[in-house]
């Protein structure tokens, strides 16, 4: 028998084998790793079943823009020590005040897109030369509409706030508004507590690149770094945040998904 019909052969007498292996398998035989696959469910011990998840209505999505749009996320919320039951609480709040004030929220939203658009356009003819002096006019009171419509907006999202902030305590409240005031700066949560002047805000960001970048790579931290960091971690009420945060983040999101469906 020559060489290749031996070859041809052999690769057949593989092939032969794979098939019922592979259909055993997709099948759903018992001969799969999984002991219950293939199995009557009724033999299946209880015991070894997962226990049914409870089954959780769609999304508000006005609710949980309302929320987001006020910096109000589980992350922030936990690190200000807000508990699971407060954010439940604080949902119901923002949910009952929706149907009066998301029309207008909408309605801004609209005019300043619309308004930003027409402004651009505009300011692209007058920047050309070719804009006539209606269009100039125009312009002008573009420029005024989406500015209205950005206050508008600004008051929705105030009044938001304020309602879901009510039945907090007046430590929760001010560990949220220095997170918001602090929200441009690309630092953890918790630092976001305390407040600092722009140069210190700019050191600080520096210094967290610092060392995250030497631990990552083995060196040993600069000792300014070392002192600046420790002296920001030693502040009480960044401790606490950061506790708040650890501790109850997951317990805050869990309520906050269940808050926010319909």
């Amino acid at each position: 028998m020559s060489r290749k019909l031996t070859t041809s052969l052999g690769l057949f007498a593989l092939l032969a084998l794979a098939v019922p292996i592979t259909w055993a398998a997709v099948s759903g035989g018992t001969g799969g790793t999984d002991p219950n696959v293939g199995t009557d469910p009724a033999l299946v011990n209880e015991s070894e079943m997962p226990e049914a998840q409870p089954e959780l209505g769609p999304i508000n999505v006005p609710l949980q823009d309302a929320l987001y749009r006020s910096g109000l996320n589980p992350r922030t919320l936990a690190a200000a020590g807000v508990t699971p039951a407060q954010v439940a609480a604080m949902c119901t709040a923002l949910r009952a005040g929706l149907a009066e004030v998301q029309p207008i929220l909408d309605a801004a939203d609209a005019g300043v897109s619309g308004g930003r658009r027409s402004v651009g356009r505009l300011s692209r003819l007058v920047r050309s030369g070719k804009a006539t002096a209606e269009q100039v006019q125009e312009l002008a009171s573009c420029k005024a509409a989406c500015q209205a419509a950005i206050a508008e907006r600004k008051t929705c999202m105030n009044s938001f706030r304020t309602t879901a902030l009510a039945g907090l305590s007046e430590a929760q409240r001010n560990a949220l508004r220095n997170i918001r005031r602090n929200s441009e700066w690309k630092v953890p949560v918790p630092y976001r507590v305390v407040n600092r002047t722009p140069e210190q805000w700019m050191e600080l960001e520096e210094f967290l690149d610092v060392e995250r970048i030497e631990t990552r790579w083995g060196h040993d931290v600069p000792a300014e770094v070392v002192t600046v960091l420790a002296e920001a971690r030693s502040n009480q009420r960044f401790a606490a945040a950061k506790t708040a945060l650890e501790t109850n983040l997951a317990a805050v999101k869990a309520a906050a998904n269940a808050s926010i469906r319909d």
